[in-house]
Protein backbone atom coordinates (compact mmCIF):
# COMPACT_ATOMS: atom_id res chain seq x y z
CA UNK A 1 0.00 0.00 0.00
CA UNK A 2 1.74 2.93 -1.15
CA UNK A 3 -0.14 6.03 0.80
CA UNK A 4 -1.18 4.71 3.95
CA UNK A 5 -4.97 5.66 4.97
CA UNK A 6 -8.14 4.64 6.53
CA UNK A 7 -11.89 5.80 6.04
CA UNK A 8 -13.62 6.46 9.50
CA UNK A 9 -17.16 8.23 9.79
CA UNK A 10 -16.33 9.13 6.14
CA UNK A 11 -13.39 11.40 7.07
CA UNK A 12 -9.93 10.21 5.11
CA UNK A 13 -7.69 10.57 7.52
CA UNK A 14 -3.62 10.35 6.16
CA UNK A 15 -1.44 8.92 8.00
CA UNK A 16 2.68 8.09 7.32
CA UNK A 17 3.41 5.96 4.57
CA UNK A 18 5.22 2.83 6.67
CA UNK A 19 1.64 2.28 8.46
CA UNK A 20 -0.96 -0.11 7.27
CA UNK A 21 -4.61 -0.01 7.77
CA UNK A 22 -6.88 -2.85 8.04
CA UNK A 23 -10.87 -2.41 7.69
CA UNK A 24 -11.25 -3.34 11.25
CA UNK A 25 -9.23 -0.82 12.70
CA UNK A 26 -6.06 -2.12 13.07
CA UNK A 27 -2.52 -0.47 12.27
CA UNK A 28 0.42 -2.93 11.71
CA UNK A 29 4.16 -2.02 10.43
CA UNK A 30 4.43 -2.65 7.20
CA UNK A 31 7.72 -4.47 5.33
CA UNK A 32 11.10 -3.23 6.71
CA UNK A 33 13.22 -0.66 5.28
CA UNK A 34 16.29 -1.88 4.27
CA UNK A 35 18.52 1.04 5.70
CA UNK A 36 22.32 -0.39 6.03
CA UNK A 37 23.04 2.52 7.44
CA UNK A 38 21.29 2.39 10.70
CA UNK A 39 20.36 -0.12 12.62
CA UNK A 40 16.54 0.44 12.23
CA UNK A 41 14.63 -1.49 11.24
CA UNK A 42 11.75 0.80 9.28
CA UNK A 43 12.04 4.33 8.18
CA UNK A 44 11.26 7.06 10.48
CA UNK A 45 8.75 9.87 9.42
CA UNK A 46 8.25 13.43 11.30
CA UNK A 47 5.07 13.54 13.17
CA UNK A 48 4.32 16.52 15.58
CA UNK A 49 1.15 15.86 17.12
CA UNK A 50 0.06 15.10 20.25
CA UNK A 51 0.56 12.08 22.33
CA UNK A 52 -1.08 11.13 25.81
CA UNK A 53 1.21 8.53 28.19
CA UNK A 54 0.11 6.40 30.86
CA UNK A 55 2.30 4.19 32.79
CA UNK A 56 3.81 3.84 36.16
CA UNK A 57 7.20 6.28 37.70
CA UNK A 58 10.27 4.44 39.54
CA UNK A 59 8.39 4.34 42.37
CA UNK A 60 5.22 2.42 41.22
CA UNK A 61 2.79 5.42 41.00
CA UNK A 62 0.79 5.97 38.03
CA UNK A 63 1.61 8.38 35.93
CA UNK A 64 -0.32 10.38 32.85
CA UNK A 65 1.09 12.64 30.73
CA UNK A 66 0.09 14.84 27.67
CA UNK A 67 3.37 15.66 25.39
CA UNK A 68 4.63 15.59 22.03
CA UNK A 69 5.27 12.88 19.47
CA UNK A 70 8.54 13.86 17.41
CA UNK A 71 8.86 10.87 14.90
CA UNK A 72 7.11 7.65 14.35
CA UNK A 73 8.03 4.49 12.71
CA UNK A 74 6.22 0.89 11.82
CA UNK A 75 8.09 -0.03 15.13
CA UNK A 76 8.44 2.36 17.16
CA UNK A 77 8.87 6.47 17.97
CA UNK A 78 9.81 9.17 19.51
CA UNK A 79 8.70 11.87 21.96
CA UNK A 80 10.04 14.54 24.37
CA UNK A 81 8.62 15.15 28.16
CA UNK A 82 10.02 17.28 30.77
CA UNK A 83 8.84 14.61 33.19
CA UNK A 84 12.26 13.09 33.39
CA UNK A 85 11.63 11.55 36.97
CA UNK A 86 8.91 8.81 35.24
CA UNK A 87 10.85 7.18 32.46
CA UNK A 88 13.20 4.19 32.63
CA UNK A 89 14.87 1.98 29.91
CA UNK A 90 12.88 -1.35 29.51
CA UNK A 91 9.48 0.36 31.21
CA UNK A 92 6.22 -0.70 29.72
CA UNK A 93 3.74 2.35 28.69
CA UNK A 94 0.38 3.33 27.44
CA UNK A 95 0.79 5.27 24.51
CA UNK A 96 -2.00 7.40 22.89
CA UNK A 97 -1.30 9.83 19.75
CA UNK A 98 -3.91 11.75 19.45
CA UNK A 99 -5.24 12.45 15.51
CA UNK A 100 -4.93 15.76 14.44
CA UNK A 101 -8.29 17.12 12.53
CA UNK A 102 -11.02 14.90 14.26
CA UNK A 103 -12.73 17.13 16.50
CA UNK A 104 -16.02 15.89 16.40
CA UNK A 105 -15.07 11.96 17.19
CA UNK A 106 -11.24 12.85 19.45
CA UNK A 107 -9.75 10.09 17.23
CA UNK A 108 -7.02 8.25 18.28
CA UNK A 109 -4.33 5.42 18.20
CA UNK A 110 -3.23 3.29 21.03
CA UNK A 111 -0.86 0.59 21.63
CA UNK A 112 1.55 -0.64 24.43
CA UNK A 113 5.30 0.15 23.72
CA UNK A 114 8.85 -0.46 25.58
CA UNK A 115 10.95 2.54 26.73
CA UNK A 116 14.36 1.83 24.67
CA UNK A 117 16.51 5.10 25.16
CA UNK A 118 16.53 7.75 27.22
CA UNK A 119 18.83 10.81 25.76
CA UNK A 120 18.98 14.70 26.40
CA UNK A 121 19.32 15.16 22.74
CA UNK A 122 18.52 18.82 21.82
CA UNK A 123 15.29 19.22 19.47
CA UNK A 124 16.66 20.00 16.13
CA UNK A 125 13.99 22.81 15.86
CA UNK A 126 14.96 23.94 18.92
CA UNK A 127 18.21 25.21 19.97
CA UNK A 128 18.25 24.29 23.18
CA UNK A 129 16.86 21.51 24.99
CA UNK A 130 14.68 23.69 27.70
CA UNK A 131 14.71 20.80 30.30
CA UNK A 132 13.33 18.35 28.27
CA UNK A 133 14.91 14.72 27.53
CA UNK A 134 13.91 12.63 24.28
CA UNK A 135 12.62 8.58 24.54
CA UNK A 136 12.36 6.43 22.58
CA UNK A 137 9.64 3.65 22.54
CA UNK A 138 9.44 0.03 20.73
CA UNK A 139 5.82 -1.01 19.69
CA UNK A 140 4.81 -4.11 21.24
CA UNK A 141 1.30 -4.61 19.85
CA UNK A 142 -0.40 -3.05 16.62
CA UNK A 143 -2.11 0.14 17.32
CA UNK A 144 -5.85 -0.14 18.08
CA UNK A 145 -7.99 3.03 16.86
CA UNK A 146 -10.33 4.34 19.17
CA UNK A 147 -13.07 7.33 19.42
CA UNK A 148 -14.27 9.30 22.34
CA UNK A 149 -17.73 10.69 21.38
CA UNK A 150 -20.12 9.88 18.40
CA UNK A 151 -19.79 12.19 15.25
CA UNK A 152 -22.27 15.09 15.85
CA UNK A 153 -23.56 13.86 12.22
CA UNK A 154 -24.61 10.76 13.65
CA UNK A 155 -25.68 12.16 17.65
CA UNK A 156 -28.07 14.35 14.94
CA UNK A 157 -29.40 11.03 13.34
CA UNK A 158 -30.43 9.24 16.71
CA UNK A 159 -31.83 12.50 18.11
CA UNK A 160 -34.44 12.81 15.38
CA UNK A 161 -34.58 8.99 14.82
CA UNK A 162 -35.63 8.92 19.02
CA UNK A 163 -38.58 12.22 18.66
Amino acid sequence: MNQACFLHCKKKLSLPKNINTSYCGVLTPCTPVDNSMEQRQFQRFPLRCRLKVQGKNQSGHPFVETTELINISGGGALFSTRMTDHYVQGQTIEANILLPGTPDIQGSMTTSAKVISISNRIDSSDDKSNGCIQIAVHFLEPFRLLRRNEPATVNRKKQAASR
